[in-house]
Parts: structure tokens; C-alpha cells; sequence
């Protein structure tokens, strides 16, 4: 190539290309949604923008803090306060300019299901129990594996520090039988993340609201983590997802079911077989509709269009816990408004006191259309964009029995997709 045909894109992948089995036109193709930006996700996404993967999807609900910059490559000082999506977005563009870079600055849940349908890898590089739990379930809906990784003891030890040394990445499938909720070995962990995962959805009466509980679980202790353990349990994270991406080449021998767990502090890698479990079927049929968008749709139009298809008696269900109004007990104010549990302040504000929702006010799992609030739109209800809405037909049983599913159909907010995945 002569100098004045010298271009940076023609040139960035000339190491890459020399790679034997790297697919370059599938890894610029790419959408990776990395969930969780701290140490952690700093080093994942640092090397798959090297990697010259084609789209990163960014997610977390932090901001940055000088107590991070000791071990995030990608956070600067003057990033102090910015969120930290959009602190290592700049930074990604900086490194490498071809990378496009999307970023959701909030909580999981407000991720619509149809981005992981989307998604042709998700990593997890979250730090606790209940947010794998969540990805691990949301995952096993969309029909997609995800890779985890963490920081910290991998058990007990009369050495404190031994912990900065040690930690683990894994893959998970739930709809091969190998989920995160499978991998517990005993009841006791498996009930500790369930109430993790069930804190931040909680806002009944005596309960902190989720949005307060939120903010609150953010402030607690820190892990301490090494750059160095960081760097190398990130590395290995990236380069799984590269794996996933080009089995052909790079062979289909990786984490698939299995957790490596790795000792920086005796130089050990130890791989261990995850025990399967029932698996998790992916939502089915799911109908694109690509004139409902969450911002502009209403209620009532899902309504008809799920009573067209499915008859009188569908119902729909919207996913997550949601009421009707609030009242604060210390000034005697009430708020009637439908709205999504932990997606706003519960703070009254009038006394700033916390509130609690209505005990009569806690609206039933389905919506029969009798509602008196059709003409909201879905956000406005707590739905995300791009997110998918699942309708339902059941028959009554006997007395005291289940009724059974007669019919499910679910609908994909496809007229969100192109602004949630930035294309």
C-alpha cells in the first residue's frame, strides 16, 4: 500500500488480519452490550475497542468518583461526577474512532428486552448477586448466553488480602440448562440473591422506595480491588466474548458451562463443570411491530390489538410491579397516578418524607382493558423502549388450582429500535 492510499481503517486491523480464524467482518458487525462500566468493565470494553468490535453497548447507573481512577483505564479527573458510560464512551473514541459506542445510564430494568434480543454477546461485569440473578433470567428469556466475571475471595481464608488475587469468568446459557440460578450449590445462596435481586423492586408499606433503595445500595462498602486483577480477569473476559464471536478459528472448547477460576496469588487456574438445571425456554412467538414505540403508543391501542388476536379474554403483562398512587402518612397527601415501582423518587414533595404506596392501589399481574388509564402512553406506565410485552389467554381451574395458559403471544416495540441500539 503506497502513503497516499494509507488510510486509518484500511490500517487499524493490520495485526488482526494477521490472525488466522478472526472473522473481521463479523467482529465489525458486532453488538456486545457490556453491563456494569467500574474496573471491571473499564478493561472489557478497553480491549474489545481494540479488537475493533463493530458496536458497544454500555450500561451502568454510577457516576465516576477520583476513588476510581487507581484502577478504570478509561476515567480521567475532570470525569468526576459524569456517569461512567459516558465518561468511557469518550474515552473509546479516543482510542478508536470506528467503534460506535451506545450508552444507557440507569438500571437494568429499564432496558428493553428487544436490546439483548439484539445483542450477539452480553457480559456481566456487575458485583453482585442480584444483578446477575436479573441478567441471568433476562437472558433466558431473550435466548441468549451471557459471560460473567468477578472480583474478590473465592473463599474463606485467614489471609485477608488473599482475596485481591483471585476471581472467576463463566459462561451461562439458560436455555441449554446452565444458568446462574442453577449454579448454586445450596439453598441459602440461591435465597440471598433471590432477595437481592427482590430489594430493588420492593416498595410496600414500612420499605424504603426502590428508587431511595437504590441509592442507598450504592453507598455501600466497597470491594477493594487491584488494577492488576482487573486487567487480567477483563482480558480474559474480552477474549471469551472474541471466542464466542469466532468459534470456527478460535474453537468452540471455551467457558461454554464452565467457570474458570483463577489465583493470581499461587498462579493457579482451576476450571469446574457448572451443574445443569431445567432450561429456560426464550419468549415464543414474538411479533415485531414496528409502529409501537414506548413514548408514543398507548395502552388502550396494545389493548385492541391483543384482543384481535388472542380474543376477549386476553390479558397483558407488563413485567414489573406497579401501583396505582402513593400517599405520605406525615401530611396526609395522596398521589393517584399509575406508575412503575422504582422508577421514580418516592419522596414526598411536599414534606420530604418517604412515601408508600397505596395498600388498594397495587394493580393485579394483567391488564384486562378495563382500566382506568388506556389513554397513557407506555413510558408514561413505566415501559421501556424496545421492550417486549407478552399477552396471555387463560381458563379458569378448579377451585383452589392454577388456571391454565391457554394461549401466549408477545410484542416486540420494534419502533424503538434503531434510537435504543443507536443506529
Amino acid at each position: 500500500m503506497t502513503k497516499a492510499t494509507r488510510t486509518f481503517e484500511s490500517e487499524y486491523d493490520d495485526a488482526n488480519r494477521r490472525i488466522t480464524g478472526l472473522d473481521l467482518n463479523r467482529i465489525r458487525n458486532a453488538k456486545v452490550m457490556v453491563l456494569g462500566i467500574g474496573a471491571l468493565g473499564n478493561e472489557v470494553v478497553k480491549n474489545l475497542a481494540l479488537y475493533n468490535i463493530g458496536n458497544l453497548f454500555l450500561c451502568d447507573m454510577d457516576t465516576v468518583e477520583w476513588a476510581n481512577l487507581s484502577h478504570s483505564i478509561l476515567f480521567r479527573e475532570k470525569d468526576d461526577g459524569h456517569s461512567k458510560v459516558s465518561a468511557a464512551a469518550r474515552s473509546l473514541k479516543e482510542i478508536n474512532r470506528l467503534v460506535k459506542v451506545q450508552t444507557f445510564y440507569g438500571p437494568l430494568s429499564d432496558i428493553g428486552l428487544g436490546v439483548w434480543r439484539s445483542m450477539d454477546v452480553i457480559i456481566g461485569c456487575l458485583d453482585n448477586r442480584g444483578s446477575r440473578l436479573m441478567i441471568d433470567r433476562t437472558c433466558g428469556r431473550a435466548g441468549k448466553d451471557w459471560i460473567d466475571a468477578g472480583l474478590g475471595s473465592l473463599q474463606a481464608t485467614p489471609n485477608p488480602n488473599e482475596g485481591l488475587f483471585q476471581g472467576v469468568v463463566q459462561l451461562f446459557s439458560p436455555r441449554n440448562g446452565y444458568s446462574y440460578e442453577g449454579y448454586f450449590m445450596s439453598d441459602s445462596l440461591r435465597q440471598a440473591a433471590e432477595q437481592e435481586a427482590s430489594d430493588a423492586r420492593k416498595a410496600w408499606r414500612n420499605w424504603p422506595g426502590c428508587y431511595e433503595l437504590n441509592k442507598e445500595m450504592l453507598k455501600t462498602e466497597r470491594v477493594p480491588t487491584t488494577p492488576t486483577m482487573s486487567s487480567l480477569i477483563g482480558a480474559l473476559q474480552a477474549q471469551e466474548a472474541i471466542r464466542y464471536l469466532c468459534p470456527e478459528g478460535w474453537g468452540v472448547e471455551g467457558l461454554e458451562n464452565r467457570c474458570l477460576e483463577v489465583n493470581a496469588a499461587r498462579f493457579s487456574f482451576d476450571v469446574k463443570i457448572h451443574p445443569r438445571s431445567e432450561p429456560t425456554a426464550p419468549l415464543d412467538p414474538i411479533v415485531e411491530v414496528p409502529a409501537w414505540k414506548a413514548a408514543s403508543t398507548r395502552l388502550g391501542e396494545v389493548m385492541d390489538r391483543i384482543k384481535r388476536d388472542l380474543g376477549a379474554n386476553a390479558r397483558l403483562q407488563l413485567g414489573f410491579h406497579y401501583c396505582n398512587g402513593l400517599e405520605c402518612t406525615v401530611c396526609n397527601t395522596v398521589e393517584r397516578r399509575p406508575f412503575k415501582l422504582g422508577s421514580r423518587s418516592e419522596v414526598c414533595p411536599t414534606c420530604q418524607r418517604p412515601r408508600s404506596p397505596l395498600t388498594d392501589s397495587l394493580l393485579p399481574e394483567h391488564l384486562d382493558g378495563t382500566e382506568d388509564f388506556l389513554d397513557m402512553t407506555l413510558s408514561e406506565i413505566g415501559v421501556p423502549a424496545f421492550d417486549v410485552l407478552t399477552a396471555s389467554v387463560y381458563e379458569s381451574a378448579g377451585r383452589g388450582q392454577r388456571p391454565t395458559l391457554r394461549a401466549q403471544r408477545h410484542y416486540e416495540l420494534t419502533g424503538d429500535r434503531a434510537k435504543a441500539l443507536g443506529l
